[in-house]
């Protein structure tokens, strides 16, 4: 069977905890392979998402890494890559004729540039290239540039390689800031021109919006197997089932006639079958089939309306920010994030830091008592002041981020 040739590029921020966000996004653009930024997983974890093999580049404190899931239905090469570091995660497989990299830097270094050049220049052949670089250039929409970018810039001018970007946001900014286009995406010449590049409108519950990349009037086709049919059950029709199976049993030939030999056991086999065929053609009259869930990854049993309603207005409270990006609107999506939001306003930024420092103490707390606990490098804090003098964070002694 012939797809359409689509790849989805997306930062997902923790895969585990994205895991069902990330289902949604493959049944409903059914991409050829994802590219997948901070991870969030480590060398010893499992994770596995059903119909697609994974290649992984994870970092041993659980934060970063890169992935590369692909339909486990097309052949994959993985390919070769140097030694990393934790800051840089890359993997990389050719798919379907095209050298596909999957990239992940959490903290641009002119190191880091030395080792892109390296292996973008030894790829032959098309190549698509998605990932997180965290840097800025005008060339894909940032509103400003920095040292990084315009080496990379530099980079793809030498290697004839095209940015794909149409400078839409790729990260969802906080009110007052400028826009994020920190997810890059850039491929060969021969590739460019038949390349439909979308940044979708939500972000599913991470602060960087999935991304689908599809190849015009190019497909690729699928090894498949006829699914397994099942009846539906639902609403059975039992009487016509019993009445249409007992007359295809009573012009059934008798098992006990025709056995002039008696270790001659065809006349019994062929009993059996036709015993077998009556029943399977009475159930085809009787019951309807299920509808095939080929190529759909099916949702989780605890799935439920509330789930669904809760994902509704998530993704409204996110459409509202987006249009009016102000304080209050973020606070209400923030709601329906699967991250923790606390908002103090108070006069004094002293008043106000001390205030926050004791409410995350406290929320540190309860999440100790339940088993669970509040990471500090994985939190940030915006203040908005224009006092240049902050107050430091901080949950349980420990640092955040401002």
């Amino acid at each position: 069977m012939a797809s359409k040739l689509t790849f989805l590029q997306w930062n997902v921020r923790s895969v585990w905890h994205k895991k069902h966000d990330l289902i949604f996004l493959i049944n409903k653009f059914k991409p050829l392979a994802c590219s997948i930024a901070e991870t969030w997983l480590t060398p010893s974890l499992s994770f596995r998402i059903p119909h697609y093999n994974v290649l992984r580049c994870d970092r041993s404190d659980g934060y970063g890494g890169s992935a590369l899931f692909v339909n486990n239905k097309v052949p994959l090469s993985p390919l070769p890559l140097p030694s990393l570091t934790g800051d840089m995660s890359i993997v990389s497989g050719r798919i379907e004729g095209i050298t596909v990299l999957s990239v992940y830097i959490a903290h641009p270094h002119n190191d880091f540039l030395v080792v892109l050049r390296n292996i973008l220049s030894n790829v032959r052949g098309p190549i698509l290239v998605m990932g997180d670089f965290n840097c800025h250039h005008y060339r894909w929409g940032s509103e400003r540039c920095d040292a990084f970018g315009a080496a990379l810039v530099e980079i793809l001018d030498d290697l004839d390689l095209c940015v794909l970007n149409n400078g839409c946001a790729t990260r969802r900014s906080l009110p007052g800031q400028q826009k994020s286009c920190v997810d890059l995406t850039f491929c060969s010449a021969e590739l460019a021109a038949s390349i439909h590049w979308n940044c979708t409108t939500l972000s599913h519950g991470s602060d960087h919006y999935p991304i689908v990349i599809s190849l015009i009037n190019r497909t690729y086709l699928e090894k498949t197997s006829a699914p397994l049919l099942k009846y539906n059950l639902s609403k059975p029709d039992w009487l016509k089932f019993a009445s249409i199976l007992e007359q295809k049993i009573d012009n059934l030939p008798n098992l006990n006639s025709n056995l002039s030999d008696p270790y001659d056991h065809r006349h019994a086999k062929s009993c059996y079958e036709g015993f077998v065929e009556a029943i399977t053609s009475s159930a085809d009259s009787s019951f309807p089939l299920k509808n095939s869930a080929r190529n759909k990854i099916p949702s989780p049993p605890w799935w439920d309306h509330e789930c669904t309603s809760a994902v509704k207005s998530r993704n409204e409270a996110e459409t509202h920010y987006n249009r009016e990006m102000t304080t209050q609107n973020l606070l209400t999506y923030m709601q329906y994030a699967d991250d923790i939001a606390l908002y103090v306003a108070d006069p004094s930024i002293d008043d106000a830091a001390s205030s926050l420092c004791l409410s995350l103490d406290s929320l540190n707390q309860w999440l100790l008592q339940h088993g669970l606990s509040l990471s500090a490098p994985k939190s940030s804090a915006v203040i908005f002041s224009r006092k240049r003098s902050i107050p430091p964070i901080s949950v349980s002694n420990a640092p955040i981020l401002l």
